[in-house]
């Protein structure tokens, strides 16, 4: 799925769904469609609530 359709599945602003890619914490692959370059995220259904859980425990630890 692209970046917004992630960013409202898991409940979290798009930066904070780019920044989970560049921590590892999400499996994305970087598309390219003509001059535009995108995300792809997997967010497959049986590890939504690990990942929604990102969420809980990023502000928990700030």
């Amino acid at each position: 799925m692209d970046l917004e359709e992630a960013a409202r599945r898991l409940g979290a602003c798009k930066q904070s769904i780019v920044n989970w890619i560049n921590a590892g914490r999400l499996k994305a692959v970087r598309v390219v469609s003509g001059r535009r370059t995108g995300w792809r995220i997997c967010v497959d259904s049986t590890g939504l609530e690990k990942q929604l859980s990102l969420s809980v425990t990023n502000l928990s630890t700030e």
